[in-house]
């Protein structure tokens, strides 16, 4: 766990759009798996609810885990 009294530490709130549960799960696996490897990978801390997210980390971590969350997340345009 990241303390979160740190000046150092920032906080950001997202949310993947369409609330698409199907590709929730595969982006973030069965019982939040991938979300605990990004974590420990990252070191990041990552709280979810359903299609929002707050990420806990230093601000570079942070904008990293955003950008490749929401281009995981985002289709393919035909």
């Amino acid at each position: 766990m990241i303390a979160k009294d740190n000046p150092q530490i920032a906080t950001r709130e997202i949310f993947l759009e369409p609330a698409d549960n199907q590709r929730l799960i595969s982006l973030f696996g069965p019982f939040d798996d991938n979300t605990k490897q990004l974590e420990r990978r990252l070191g990041i801390e990552i709280n979810r609810r359903n299609n929002r997210f707050k990420l806990i980390s230093k601000s570079l971590k942070i904008n990293i885990s955003q950008n490749a969350s929401q281009q995981r997340f985002t289709p393919p345009i035909c």
